[in-house]
């Protein structure tokens, strides 16, 4: 599979909060006589004990609900130049792909029949419909979502500009925050 920044970044996001992740688990897609591959963008497991499991209330997650997260299923969408809306949903089903009884099944193949997980859905936004918006996600299949200002917000925040790093998009994180092209703010503000 080709890299993906944006699965970068989430795989990143994971890995910050006690998350084992696989990337890319590839399955095998049969659609009108024919066969392809798809693929599970991201599996991921919390190393950290919790006593508590997340409910539905809380569709739209943030950082702090990933501890009461187990396992997950993640599909990232990074377009970063929609919002998600009613009608981008309808527009585009592919964006359940992972919801499918095919990706469904390669999950419990890899993970445990009998273990469970959420599917979680990462966006840049919303449009101005969330309500809408969360409950055709819901209806399609995902459990959550995490919008990509919160992963951004997180790892610019916990990139440490005195250390280097392996990961490319985690050095360019911390060179533009050691420069102060962007700085972390605990207002939950990022200025650029």
């Amino acid at each position: 599979m080709a890299y993906d920044v944006n699965e970068e970044i989430v795989k990143l996001y994971l890995e910050e909060n006690k998350f084992l992740v696989r990337t890319n688990l590839i399955y095998m897609v049969e659609k009108n006589n024919n066969i392809g591959y798809s693929d599970i963008d991201i599996i991921a497991c919390n190393l950290r004990k919790s006593t508590k499991s997340i409910t539905q209330a809380n569709f739209i997650l943030k950082t702090t609900d990933l501890t009461h997260i187990k396992f997950a299923a993640i599909e990232v969408k990074g377009w970063h130049t929609s919002n998600f809306t009613p009608s981008l949903i309808t527009k585009y089903p592919r964006i359940f792909n992972m919801n499918s009884t095919q990706a469904q099944n390669k999950i419990k193949e890899y993970i445990g029949e009998d273990t469970e997980y959420k599917k979680i859905l990462i966006i840049p936004s919303f449009g101005s419909n969330i309500e809408e918006s969360s409950k055709l996600l819901e209806k399609g299949g995902f459990n959550h979502v995490i919008l990509f200002e919160e992963i951004l917000k997180n790892l610019i925040e916990n990139v440490n500009v005195e250390e280097s790093s392996s990961s490319e998009t985690r050095q360019i994180i911390r060179l533009l925050k050691k420069y102060k092209f962007i700085e972390s703010k605990i207002s939950n503000q990022i200025t650029l």
